[in-house]
């Protein structure tokens, strides 16, 4: 067990098939409408003003194929 688990003496209760597929189905969506205001802004104008509004962490150059 990792340290902090160690020191709270706290055990995790093990994963089912419904907690991953749960956890995973949020995950794809987390950030959804920022990344289609992040669409949006790039379209209407280029890929540096999109900078100007939410700088991403960490660092990426966006290249658009």
């Amino acid at each position: 067990m990792p340290y902090e688990f160690r020191k709270l003496n706290y055990q995790p209760a093990k994963w089912t098939a419904e907690d991953v597929g749960r956890i995973r189905t949020h995950g794809l969506t987390g950030n959804l409408n920022s990344e289609v205001a992040r669409s949006a802004v790039v379209c209407a104008t280029d890929l540096k003003a999109d900078e100007i509004r939410f700088r991403l962490q960490p660092e990426w150059q966006t290249e658009i194929p």
